[in-house]
């Protein structure tokens, strides 16, 4: 991940198949993370945000993830194993919205955890949401992958983190 001035002297974070991994204050478990995501250059990929990320490195540990598919045109909210693999329900969340993503456009991304509930928001509006109580942690992150499909950058921007308690 990079920070990069774009021309009109915006700084964004650019990133290319990676993680960042943001760690809260002992005892918030309950809070949301939002940023502004631009697909900037490639054929498609994914790029979201996560929360409730447990210990180990990234990708390699269990976490709730909102992420906007580009290349398939889907805004999904998943419950993710130590493999990266999406646990489907009963055992995991499952929110899916079909969203004609486009590249070179802002979206403002946004998970929230709060108990056992996890919300997912596009453009500051309640996508959906689901439960689940099987993780919980202070950690939240950034990340983007290009899914096979070539290389890409992403743009993140006005990235923030609050508590809800």
């Amino acid at each position: 991940m990079v920070i990069l001035e774009l021309g009109d002297g915006n700084h964004v974070l650019r990133t290319e198949n990676s993680q960042q991994i943001l760690t809260l204050p002992d005892g918030v478990l309950d809070y949301a993370i939002e940023a502004r995501i631009m697909l900037h250059t490639g054929s498609g990929g994914a790029a979201g945000l996560g929360v409730r990320w447990m210990g180990g490195e990234p990708g390699q540990q269990p976490w709730y993830s909102a992420y906007i598919d580009f290349a398939g045109g889907w805004l999904n909210l998943v419950e993710n194993d130590t493999t990266a693999d999406e646990v489907q329900p009963p055992a995991g969340l499952s929110v899916h919205s079909q969203v004609p993503f486009r590249q070179g456009t802002w979206y403002t991304l946004a998970i929230e955890a709060r108990g056992s509930v996890i919300s997912l928001y596009l453009n500051r509006e309640l996508v959906g949401y689901d439960e689940d109580d099987t993780l919980r942690s202070n950690r939240a992150g950034l990340s983007s992958w290009d899914g096979g499909l070539g290389p890409h950058e992403f743009y993140f921007d006005d990235i923030r983190v609050w508590s809800l308690q």
